[in-house]
C-alpha cells in the first residue's frame, strides 16, 4: 500500500487506516514536531487532505 510505505518509518506516531490517518504524541512539543514530519511525508509522496475532514488538537 502506498500510504504504509509513505510512512513506513513513522509508525511510532501515525495509525493509517485505509486512507485515513491519525498522528499521535504523547506531549504537545513532540505532537507539533510529529505534524511537521507527516505534512512534509505528504507534500514528499504527493499525497493530499481534505481540510473538512482534517481535525487538529484533540486530546483522548
Amino acid at each position: 500500500r502506498a500510504m504504509d510505505l509513505a510512512f513506513k518509518d513513522l509508525k511510532y506516531c501515525i495509525f493509517i487506516y485505509l486512507d485515513d490517518l491519525m498522528v499521535f504524541s504523547k506531549r504537545r512539543g513532540d505532537h507539533i514536531y510529529h505534524l511537521e514530519q507527516v505534512l512534509a511525508r505528504c507534500r514528499k509522496h504527493g499525497i493530499s487532505l481534505n481540510p473538512k475532514k482534517c481535525i487538529f488538537g484533540v486530546i483522548e
